[in-house]
């Protein structure tokens, strides 16, 4: 795998790819910021073959990658030292594209992981009928939001592993640097208890979306208004950023993140997305 030095060098490997191999199918959803932040750590890499290139984002735990692809051809069967995934999205009725390449990745031994649906903020009226008694809860608790100080970020990883409902492959690395960075820039909050541990943790990945992830600690679920406070840090937090759409994804196996989503003013999009998951060798 030969790495990207420049987002240069990224942009004419793509454009050469589509003018050799058109049409080219891309499950690439990148933005230039998170291309460029992946470049400068030295963490995306690429594999040129007859039909594409593979490019690769480094994980750390596992293999994130997309395609820039001609479906006439044939995928490589990858032999990684760590799992890789995939994503496929697609609104309500998918593609032929995409379901040619589903086909492609069964036929190099790729399977399907989990399935999102994304939802959106319609309404803040249902959460604020029952934020008062979610604050209560949350302060007589003895609870508080804090942007992390680096000696928590070994306590807000552990928060994350206790995610049982989303899987590793879901969620992108981030360096201590760049959670407490991302902290002192709200994107990631801690709820600490009366004696500074942290109970929960709320991570946005950037700064213009809401995509992200919410960690509780188990036995602070469900008792103490966690999830709607953070919830109203994140209307406030939007708002700040000027951002208007407020999307998240939740898997269609995850009933209390629905059952919460749903009764909290959010509804359900067309939008969907899949992983498609190869074991390590």
């Amino acid at each position: 795998m030969e790495r990207f030095v420049t987002i240069e060098q990224y942009n004419s490997i793509v454009n050469e790819t589509k003018k050799l191999y058109r049409p080219v199918f891309t499950n690439c959803y990148m933005s230039r910021e998170e291309t460029e932040k992946y470049i400068l750590q030295g963490r995306l890499g690429h594999e040129k073959y007859r039909g594409g290139v593979i490019v690769y984002k480094d994980e750390i735990s596992y293999y994130s990658i997309c395609f820039y692809w001609n479906l006439d051809y044939p995928l490589p069967v990858l032999k990684m030292d760590r799992p890789v995934v995939t994503t496929n999205i697609y609104n309500a009725i998918k593609s032929e594209k995409v379901i040619k390449m589903e086909e492609r990745l069964r036929d190099v031994g790729f399977y399907m992981g989990d399935r999102l649906r994304q939802v959106k903020t319609v309404s803040d009226l249902p959460l604020e009928k029952y934020l008062p008694v979610a604050e209560k809860l949350f302060f007589n608790a003895g609870l508080a939001i804090k942007a992390p100080m680096m000696e928590m970020i070994p306590q807000i990883r552990e928060c994350l592993r206790q995610m049982e409902t989303i899987p590793f492959y879901e969620v992108p690395y981030m360096s201590d640097d760049e959670l407490f960075e991302a902290g002192q820039e709200g994107r990631v909050l801690a709820v600490v208890n009366h004696e500074g541990k942290v109970c929960a943790a709320n991570i946005y990945l950037y700064k213009n979306e809401t995509l992200g992830w919410m960690g509780i600690f188990k036995e602070y679920r469900g008792s103490y208004g966690i999830a709607p406070v953070l919830r109203k840090y994140m209307r406030l937090y939007t708002k700040k950023q000027g951002i208007e759409k407020r999307l998240g994804w939740i898997s269609e196996t995850n009933a209390s993140s629905i059952k919460f989503h749903l009764k909290s003013g959010s509804a359900w999009t067309d939008r969907y997305m899949e992983y498609w998951l190869c074991d390590a060798e």
